[in-house]
């Protein structure tokens, strides 16, 4: 007899959406200033100016995705480039669209995530635990920062910084 498919919804932790980008974490916290290092008054940096020599101190953190327009607003993204780290939390997402990776509720979360750098053109600090694998033990710190040019985002800049969460809070 097949066993029955497992229907349960993931548990799905807050997540605390920060625009003053209060970073804790040190490997987030230079990421954030390497891609304000390659402003230069600009809105935001394009991708081909990532340099992995410049992010050796956090490179381990660092994934790219691609903002892919579907026409009449809407948006999807594929992961380009995955870290160390979200390859040790979320397995080998790379080169997958986001509702290939995830269930229906945890997609959209995700997407709601890379919406704001594309819709604010703006970096934003993410607070909250893994949602995926059973993971929300870790809390996860995240800057998600826009890449493009002629002001278009094309790509964003992702750097997750995950550990092993001492309680059932997180610093703010």
């Amino acid at each position: 007899m097949d066993a029955a498919p497992n229907l349960q919804q993931p548990e799905l932790w807050p997540i605390t959406v920060d625009w003053e980008l209060r970073f804790t974490r040190p490997q987030a916290q230079k990421a954030l200033t390497y891609w304000q290092s390659l402003l230069r008054g600009r809105q935001m940096p394009a991708r081909r100016e990532l340099s992995p020599r410049a992010m050796k101190a956090f490179i381990y953190y660092v994934n790219l995705v691609d903002v892919l327009s579907l026409g009449d607003g809407k948006w999807d993204y594929v992961i380009r480039l995955q870290s160390a780290d979200a390859h040790a939390v979320l397995g080998d997402i790379k080169g997958r669209r986001l509702a290939e990776v995830f269930p229906p509720a945890v997609e959209h979360r995700w997407r709601g995530g890379f919406d704001l750098p594309r819709a604010s053109r703006g970096p934003v600090r993410l607070l909250t635990r893994a949602s995926t694998g059973n993971k929300n033990w870790l809390a996860c710190e995240i800057l998600l920062a826009p890449l493009g040019e002629h002001e278009e985002v094309d790509s964003i800049f992702w750097v997750t910084v995950s550990w092993p969460a001492e309680n059932s809070t997180m610093r703010q």
